[in-house]
């Protein structure tokens, strides 16, 4: 008898610890030595962060990590005593890595909920801050214009955004930077941009033009331009053409950060999507043809601006495989029955 209830035990904890597709969000780093990239690693879902339980935890998936918090590698994946434990909610479990995946999300796992481990397994991450040549780091744009390819240019690196310096700032590196940005080339460089709150991470930056990412073209070292550079480098990036039929655009206050409504443009206006069967699946393809990685969560009533005009969508139902989303099933266009109360947006993942 006994023996059947440690069984029937076992089986309810491998239940509870099944594979999930949740979507998780942004990683960090907490304990004293985080802005240094060591510590713990956190996930956020459902906007709680919590931890990782370390089964099978190694450099594999550290490296993951770090690269998704903008370091250009791991050092070493850190375990229970060599940073201080966390507390609240343990997120995932049995996580596994190929090493060359975007997201540690994107890693085999198992979704916690009551399985057998504690905070004394939680797990961390040492991140390499040597960057190598031709390891390209993500760039953004920021300003008012940004959404036009105009703005100051800003770098991830050691888990944060800063700025560029520019001293020595000329058209060829941002020639450089609006084609890693996606775009075919530069119309002018920008100085004295407005400043930033977070640090300068470049200076003396010195490409020929012909470098494929940023970090091929000469600069002083990383940070060096913190503390005593009176003005900063932006671009003015050649706009992409017109839009064409089944754009996407995200609309909002959030918007430059990939969250909003989000509208397609047919027959020369945008419009709206109606959030009738709205999911994550659908939040996916949004984001992944807008340029993001991935989705953090699709957004229903209330979670968005409301639009106006057109509502051109309703009842989208993607596989999530999609690489365009009129390519998923959904009613025939402009044939909806909704309101602009029932817009439908998407929360997408900034970081690779």
């Amino acid at each position: 008898m006994a023996f059947n209830y440690i069984l029937v035990g076992l089986i309810l904890i491998s239940r509870q610890c099944e594979a999930s597709n949740v979507m998780y969000g942004p990683v960090r780093l907490q304990g004293p030595l985080s802005e240094n990239g060591i510590g713990r690693v956190e996930v956020s879902l459902y906007e709680e962060w919590g931890t990782i339980c370390g089964s099978g935890w190694g450099i594999k998936e550290a490296k993951v990590v770090c690269r998704q918090l903008g370091y250009p590698d791991a050092v070493r994946a850190l375990y229970f005593g060599q940073f201080p434990s966390g507390v609240g909610r343990i997120w995932l479990a049995f996580v596994r890595c190929d090493g060359d995946e975007q997201n540690i999300t994107s890693c085999s796992h198992k979704k916690w909920k009551h399985c057998a481990c504690g905070h004394f397994s939680d797990v961390g991450v040492e991140c390499s801050k040597t960057v190598l040549i031709g390891k390209p780091v993500p760039l953004r744009l920021r300003g008012p214009l940004s959404a036009n390819g105009i703005g100051r240019v800003e770098v991830l690196y050691a888990g944060k955004w800063g700025t560029i310096c520019d001293f020595r700032w000329n058209i060829n590196s941002a020639r450089v930077v609006c084609r890693q940005l996606g775009y075919s080339d530069a119309v002018r460089y920008l100085q004295g941009e407005p400043a930033s709150s977070g640090p300068i991470w470049l200076d003396g930056v010195a490409c020929t033009g012909r470098e494929q990412n940023l970090t091929d073209c000469s600069h002083y070292e990383w940070g060096s331009g913190d503390g005593h550079c009176p003005s900063l480098a932006g671009v003015e990036c050649i706009s992409v053409a017109a839009p064409q039929h089944g754009s996407l655009r995200l609309q909002g206050p959030l918007s430059e950060n990939g969250t909003g409504r989000v509208e397609v443009f047919y027959h020369g206006q945008w419009g709206t999507i109606c959030d009738d069967t709205w999911d994550v699946k659908d939040a996916r393809v949004v984001c992944r043809q807008l340029g993001y990685p991935d989705a953090v969560r699709s957004l229903r009533v209330d979670e968005v601006t409301r639009g106006t005009g057109h509502i051109w969508l309703d009842q989208v139902a993607c596989t999530g495989k999609e690489t365009n989303i009129t390519s998923c099933a959904r009613r025939e266009l402009g044939n909806e029955n909704c309101w602009h109360s029932d817009d439908a947006g998407v929360e997408c993942l900034t970081t690779a």
